[in-house]
């Protein structure tokens, strides 16, 4: 039994079967079973149209697709309609057409209409199809239904009452049934338009895409396939830099791409563009003086703020507490602050951000928390998108799906890890970043070298002459031979200083830039030094002086008598040696008195600086500073008699090295040759006495260091005394004195480095 329902509209009873008694409850007008199958309904006093009756046993056309223009619509089929039904409903208003033994092989059932009717609405039964087009305003427009040859043509215009001009009667295919689109008043066969400027916006629940034109031009009016939505410009031209797509997939519209395109139509060019919507909406096309306005209603799209669809984006504060979320909740927690709103130029660093924050090993993004359980990897790469403002573009390869639970988490991290994961990588082109699978990024790599070597294998190759002011040329041979192509060659001109190189432009421009960086001018430093030598001289004398005196004498003549005494010294004294000790005085020898001293005394030397000499030296090179004599001296072999030289010379060699951080590593060598104090021969070379000290230091700029530790010994001791009587054993120490001296010598040098600036 067929399934129905029963309504009652003032007089009339309506009985509904099949789909119409399913639907037919829940339609606007339930009175009249806006559904697909309802026949022969008429809406109060509205006359049924039909076509005449084709044979019987007709078979099953396929209805292709369904072509919108402005003010007239073409449904297409594979072979002449048999049976064709039309007819007007009200509350709300609306036109009916009924194709019958015609199945559609489309999956859309709702188009956008314009100029008078919104929506066309598509239904299917068992043996026909119905087609409903749903008034815009309060009254339908007016409008004509016809066969044509392969299909049904709908045409209406928006004045109501009146019939579309080139209306045929029913049953027969009209010539032209819809109104003709009024261009603007341009020819179409003048000089082609150009696009100036193009842009997208979202504004007050509507998506704006302006065109702006050089002048007032006439349109291709709005075409849709499904969720295609076409339009253009004619007679026009596209640049290059316009043929790009407008991605709004991200924002609060209902339009989810738009991508420019040219046609050409004999000898004229169109520019098309084509509009992928995400759900059917009302739209509209204008031209207002020199722009075109693509208008679009966002519809539910204008509350989402631009997300992904079936995805959740909810800003909450950060957790409190440690509850453990839901594993299908999907949430993104934003933190205040951070790279999260940055616009213009900030998208830039927000993508250097991505590569900073890895090699430093921490990363500075707003903290998100994301939680998904099974969810799809391009969708996870919106959400960070949004996040960081980031312009992404994704691969065809990019896809798969991903579960991980990240709580407050800096986005950068979440995306290198994401990246990690899936075996992905990123390439940047100012803010905007490619992602693409790393094999694929390896293999663009090779291409890309490869196209490089292939260049420079068919580039000719140019000379040039590179001057070179401070670095020696020898120095640059092996930085510029790594930096040649494998045809490129190289030559030094000393005698210029300069380099010629003969390669490639791109190698020539490469070993440019790195003598640039390398031929600067080279740091010096002054060498301020001190040779100081000390000496510590000691002498002792011990015993007794002896001196007889003559009273009577008035000369003070006296006569003076050495011995010696084994007695210790009575003190020490820094002066010259004299006597110090009791004075005895006899008398009885006439006038003569005899003196007897005890002489003990000590002395010392002093230091004193040899020398004080400054130099100033480039960094890295030795400087010496040399002061001393040549030393002549005769050797005799077969070929005669020869003079030749040895030097004495007090020398400091320094080579300075200056650090980045103004310290000053220095090499020093410091030399005091001195002739011997023994008399040399003069058939042989003449003894020197050497002092010599080698070493490196660090210090910094403007300190000084020492080098000491060389020391020369020196021990003397000397016997003086009355002869004869100081030989007598005992008794002869009483006639002698003895003299024990030692001398040390000690080779100091102070150094101090002061870099020049």
């Amino acid at each position: 039994m067929a399934t129905g329902f029963l309504s009652k509209t003032g007089e009339r009873l309506v009985l509904c079967f099949g789909l119409a008694a399913l639907l037919g409850p829940l339609a606007v007008a339930v009175p009249f079973c806006d559904a697909a199958n309802v026949e022969a309904v008429a809406g109060q006093g509205e006359t049924v149209k039909e076509t005449a009756a084709a044979p019987s046993r007709i078979p099953l056309r396929t209805i292709g697709r369904v072509d919108i223009d402005l003010g007239r619509t073409v449904i297409s089929t594979d072979g002449p309609v048999a049976k064709l039904r039309y007819f007007a409903l009200e509350n709300p208003q609306r036109l009916v057409v009924d194709i019958y033994d015609a199945q559609p092989s489309f999956a859309d059932r709702q188009f956008l209409l314009n100029d008078g009717f919104s929506i066309l609405r598509v239904g299917g039964d068992s043996g026909k199809t119905r087609f409903v087009f749903d008034a815009g305003e309060s009254n339908l427009p007016s409008y004509s239904v016809a066969k044509t040859g392969q299909g049904v043509l709908v045409s209406w215009s928006s004045a109501p009452g009146t019939a579309p001009a080139g209306t045929a009667p029913a049953g027969t295919a009209p010539a032209e049934t819809a109104p003709a689109y009024r261009p603007s008043p341009v020819s179409a066969m003048g000089a082609p338009v150009s696009i100036e400027a193009m842009d997208f916006m979202v504004r007050e629940g509507k998506s704006l895409f302006t065109v702006t034109l050089s002048r007032p031009a006439e349109l291709v009016p709005l075409d849709r396939m499904g969720k295609i939505v076409r339009f253009g410009v004619k007679n026009a031209h596209l640049a290059q830099r316009f043929r790009r797509s407008f991605d709004s997939s991200s924002f609060p519209s209902a339009v989810r791409i738009i991508t420019p395109y040219t046609v050409v139509r004999g000898s004229s060019e169109e520019v098309r563009f084509a509009a992928e919507m995400k759900e059917v909406v009302p739209m509209d096309l204008t031209l207002s003086g020199n722009t075109l306005v693509f208008s679009v209603d966002n519809g539910s799209y204008g509350d989402r703020n631009g997300a992904p669809e079936d995805i959740e984006i909810k800003a909450v504060p950060l957790p409190a507490s440690k509850e453990q979320p839901a594993p299908a909740r999907r949430a993104i927690e934003m933190a205040e602050g951070g790279y999260g709103r940055e616009s213009g130029d900030g998208a830039t660093s927000l993508a250097a951000a991505l590569e900073s924050g890895k090699s430093r090993g921490r990363y500075t993004g707003t903290r998100v928390s994301l939680v998904f359980d099974d969810a799809d990897i391009r969708k996870i790469f919106q959400l960070l998108g949004e996040v960081s403002n980031l312009n992404l573009v994704l691969g065809e390869e990019v896809k798969g799906s991903i579960s991980l639970r990240l709580i407050d988490v800096p986005w950068d991290q979440a995306f290198d890890l994401v990246l990690e994961m899936k075996e992905l990588g990123k390439l940047q082109d100012g803010n905007i970043v490619r992602i693409l699978p790393r094999r694929k990024i390896s293999e663009m790599d090779e291409a890309r070298l490869m196209a490089t070597r292939t260049k420079e294998k068919l580039e000719n190759l140019i000379t040039v002459a590179i001057p070179v002011s401070y670095a020696p040329l020898e120095s640059l041979e092996k930085p510029v031979k790594d930096r040649l192509s494998d045809r490129g060659r190289y030559n030094l001109d000393k005698g210029n200083k300069q380099l010629i190189i003969i390669d490639v432009p791109s190698s020539v421009d490469a070993i440019r830039e790195l003598i640039r960086m390398i031929d600067t001018p080279v740091r010096q430093v002054m060498i301020e030094a001190r040779i100081v030598e000390v000496r510590s001289t000691f002498s002792r004398d011990l015993g007794l002086k002896w001196n007889i005196s003559n009273l009577s004498n008035s000369t003070g003549s006296s006569v003076g008598l050495g011995g010696s005494l084994l007695i210790p010294p009575a003190s020490v004294f820094n002066s010259s040696v004299y006597g110090m000790g009791s004075l005895f005085t006899y008398s009885g020898l006439d006038n003569t008195i005899i003196d007897m001293r005890l002489a003990a005394a000590e002395t010392s030397g002093n230091a004193r600086i040899i020398s004080k000499p400054r130099v100033v030296t480039l960094n890295g090179e030795e400087a010496t500073i040399a002061q001393g004599t040549s030393i002549a001296y005769q050797t005799i072999s077969d070929e005669g008699t020869k003079t030749e030289f040895v030097d004495a010379n007090l020398e400091l060699k320094v080579t300075p090295t200056i650090n980045p951080d103004n310290s000053v590593i220095m090499k020093i060598e410091a030399t005091n040759n001195q002739p011997s104090t023994q008399a040399p021969d003069l058939a042989t070379a003449p003894s020197i006495d050497k002092k010599e000290a080698k070493t490196t230091v660090l210090v910094n700029d403007g300190e000084t260091t020492v080098i000491g530790g060389i020391f020369v010994d020196a021990e003397s001791f000397s016997t003086s005394g009355v002869p004869v009587l100081m030989n007598i054993p005992l008794l002869g120490h009483l006639f002698k004195s003895t003299n024990k001296s030692y001398e040390r010598n000690e080779l100091l040098v102070f150094i101090t480095p002061k870099i020049l600036e």
